[in-house]
């Protein structure tokens, strides 16, 4: 969105997570004027969820309706099933061909 207008996000660690077993990350997205924050147990998280923030601000600040949980399934077709194949029986009465070679 930001892009079109030629503005880039700025992301700001705020909170690197204290070096813990239990850690949070908190990264602050700016762009445009626009702020917001996001938390995760890791920084990619935290961007994440910085981002998704962000994108929820600029929709209230444009008058956009709100994003939904979880983007909408596209309808997926089924094809058919494959016949199975039948097993190849030789014939007893006919000598046995490797396909590969003879045999040394």
């Amino acid at each position: 969105m930001m892009v079109k207008k030629g503005t880039v996000p700025n992301y700001e660690l705020i909170h690197d997570g204290g070096g813990s077993h239990e850690n949070t990350f908190t990264y602050r997205v700016t762009c445009d004027g626009l702020a917001a924050t996001g938390i995760g147990r890791c920084k990619k998280d935290a961007k994440h969820s910085a981002a998704s923030n962000m994108l929820e601000t600029i929709a209230k600040f444009n008058g956009f309706l709100p994003l939904q949980d979880s983007p909408a399934k596209s309808p997926t077709r089924l094809s058919p099933p494959l016949p199975k194949p039948e097993p190849y029986l030789q014939n007893p009465n006919e000598p046995f061909l490797n396909a590969i070679g003879a045999l040394q």
